[in-house]
């Protein structure tokens, strides 16, 4: 059993390989789009051995959490310092005020399941990672992760190209510029395509912004579940269990302050994490039904859409305050 578990495995981990660097000569879609895309299209055209599925389990949820501690690696202090303190205290308040939003969005839109919710987390904080980080504690519904995911790469890729062709247009100064791209666009590379299209100091202050975001990933589950416990009416105390992953994640965060992690380490980790997220998606777009897709993914748009307007809003309020 244990190998037919691994073979569904390798099966899921050595096709991403290939899609992580094809994807880099396809626009507007990066590795982790694509291996969900191909794993939809697959997963509805052909029936899938039912051997392999527990190992396309395995690897939509355990790689989803190697690939999370990974991204720990790429935060530093330098990077997180270089906006200043004020900055840093806007980035926070943004987005516990996305957050907020995200949940009385849901709320008002009277979402089934977790798709808005999960949308919502990965608006807040940084897309795929966010919603892979927050999807065992939100829900356990891998096809509401998968819609999620789709939902907020599409809305990145969008925001990509339309947020800076507006701030070309927008009297700010160039920090002011970084911090609306790095504190509104879902992804990291969302964030390093846009600002350093417009130049190399946007690109410099947006990454800095987006890095606090990315930090602020375990205890923003935290404080998110404990909102959504809170309004579900259901116990307060589970909603702070974090999983192991997310605690390695908090800790490799905090270890970042106190130790510089060798810049070779951490270019071929990042490169590994972003394989492992790709072949989850892969494996979670093989077990996500089309109709499903189509029957919630439009409202998760709209969702999604609008508590990106909502985003960008509080954001320039807070530039202005």
């Amino acid at each position: 059993m244990k190998n037919i578990k691994s073979i569904g495995v390798l099966s899921v981990i050595l096709p991403s390989i290939g899609v992580y660097f094809v994807a880099e000569y396809i626009p507007l879609l990066n590795s982790v789009m694509l291996g969900l895309l191909i794993g939809i299209i697959i997963g509805n055209i052909f029936v899938m051995p039912e051997k392999l599925n527990p190992g396309f389990k395995y690897a939509g949820s355990k790689l989803l959490e190697v690939s999370i501690v990974i991204l720990a690696f790429g935060i530093s202090a330098a990077s997180l310092g270089a906006m200043g303190i004020p900055f840093l205290v806007k980035t926070v308040v943004g987005v516990l005020l996305v957050l907020i939003a995200a949940i009385a969005l849901n709320r008002i839109m009277k979402f089934q399941g977790s798709t808005g919710l999960l949308t919502g987390f990965g608006t807040a904080i940084c897309g795929s990672s966010a919603i892979a980080a927050a999807s065992p504690i939100i829900s356990e519904n891998e096809e509401d992760a998968g819609i999620a995911i789709a939902v907020v790469n599409l809305l990145g890729a969008i925001g990509t190209f339309l947020l800076p062709a507006a701030l070309s247009y927008i009297e700010i100064d160039e920090t002011q510029k970084g911090f609306l791209i790095g504190g509104t666009l879902h992804a990291v590379g969302n964030v390093a395509g846009a600002g350093y299209a417009m130049n190399d100091l946007i690109g410099d202050a947006s990454i800095s912004i987006k890095m606090l975001r990315v930090a602020l990933l375990s205890p923003m589950v935290i404080l998110y579940g404990y909102f959504i416990s809170r309004q579900n009416g259901t116990s307060k105390s589970t909603s702070f269990k974090l999983p192991v992953y997310l605690w390695l994640f908090l800790g490799i965060t905090v270890l970042s302050f106190f130790v510089t992690f060798p810049p070779e380490l951490v270019y071929y980790l990042k490169i590994v994490g972003k394989i492992f997220l790709t072949a989850a998606m892969f494996a979670i777009g093989l077990r996500l039904s089309l109709k499903k897709l189509f029957r919630v993914g439009k409202s998760a748009f709209v969702y999604g859409a609008i508590l990106f307007a909502v985003q960008l809003v509080i954001y320039t309020v807070l530039i202005l305050v």
